[in-house]
């Protein structure tokens, strides 16, 4: 009994057994959860519709700010060329039967001339020939060693050797360049995608599973769509 008495007594007065580390703690409170009210079905109809729109949007951004291939300058056509694209294109004219017959005409007679003109080419250059060898054979009977002189290949400066030094000598007075320079050259970064958080606050709300399954449906619903449309045409 006295025992149970000391008990009490200590875990009345918590002063004597602070030195042992062991203390009374208030009790724990809690409350009832809240109980759910009944919504208005137009009401979650419009929360839903605000969030399909919002969902609707970050697509469009997400799409917007895909992945962008690097633009190659050699290949990009000037803007101003663009503007005036249609007035710089010329319609084709058709041709009656004799401008046609005409130009056929034309052409034929000038393909006969140019084959002539070959011909005589080959004419002049073979005639050329023979002429330098029947010449030749008459300076062989001639003369021997004019003959010979003739004959002989020509160097004509060829091949050249030449000798010099081999280092130059340094300039007096010369200031090299400190070899500093500015680099103009372009950056291309590829273009990131804004915190949609801040914007559309549905940043986090495109990370979801429920987002991703709501995403490959739409594609699959899509597919099937155009299986369809290709089936019935």
């Amino acid at each position: 009994m006295n025992k149970n008495i000391k008990q009490l007594f200590l875990l009345s007065n918590p002063i004597f057994y602070s030195n042992q580390y062991f203390h009374l703690g208030t009790p724990l409170c809690f409350h009832f959860m809240k109980k759910q009210t009944a919504i208005d079905p137009e009401i979650a109809k419009i929360r839903e519709e605000r969030k399909r729109r919002k969902l609707e949007k970050a697509i469009i951004k997400l799409k917007q700010y895909g992945k962008k291939p690097k633009p190659v300058e050699e290949i990009g056509i000037d803007v101003k060329l663009l503007n005036t694209l249609d007035t710089r294109r010329r319609t084709s004219e058709l041709i009656n039967e004799e401008d046609e017959v005409r130009r056929i005409v034309v052409l034929k007679e000038y393909a006969r001339s140019r084959v002539l003109l070959a011909n005589e080419n080959v004419r002049w250059i073979r005639d050329a020939m023979k002429c330098q060898i029947r010449a030749l054979e008459v300076l062989k009977a001639a003369s021997p060693d004019l003959y010979t002189a003739a004959v002989k290949s020509e160097q004509c400066g060829l091949p050249s050797i030449m000798e010099g030094p081999p280092l130059t000598p340094p300039i007096e007075n010369y200031r090299s360049p400190d070899g500093d320079y500015a680099d103009i050259t372009k950056q291309w970064v590829q273009p990131e995608l804004p915190l949609l958080n801040k914007k559309f606050g549905v940043g986090t709300l495109i990370k979801t599973p429920t987002f991703q399954k709501k995403l490959q449906e739409q594609k699959k619903n899509q597919e099937e769509n155009l299986k369809k449309k290709t089936a019935f045409a």
